[in-house]
């Protein structure tokens, strides 16, 4: 009998890939690839003695995991890596990053086809 969960998040995927996404930059070590992403944001909290409670927002981009391919290989987002996304005209330069010690990407759903990764902005380039 098939797996009726896995067949709709594949199909789930799919559609947002399709439908809900665009075309960013993902940049390893000054090396580009093109991924359709979906972009999204997590809010983290932080409980800091001094100022408090704290939150710290990230510019999320889902992608399918099977499109994250670098010199052939697919491999898993790293700290320091780049997305570059076009806004406006202009290149919109975001870092993956980790926050508070959260990891800087997950699964977003139980069938891991879908990448959350959380970024931070850090620069605009002229297109």
């Amino acid at each position: 009998m098939p797996d009726l969960l896995a067949q709709g998040a594949a199909w789930l995927n799919e559609q947002r890939r399709r439908r809900l996404s665009h075309d960013v930059t993902y940049v390893r070590g000054g090396r580009p690839t093109l991924l359709r992403a979906t972009v999204g944001r997590t809010v983290f909290r932080m409980d800091d003695a001094v100022a408090g409670v704290i939150h710290q927002r990230t510019r999320d981009y889902l992608i399918s995991a099977a499109d994250l391919v670098i010199n052939g290989a697919l491999t898993r987002p790293q700290r320091g890596d780049e997305i570059h996304e076009v806004i406006n005209g202009r290149i919109q330069v975001y870092e993956v990053v980790s926050i508070n010690g959260e990891p800087e990407w997950r699964f977003s759903d139980a069938t891991q086809l879908t990448i959350r990764i959380h970024t931070q902005y850090i620069e605009a380039l002229e297109s």
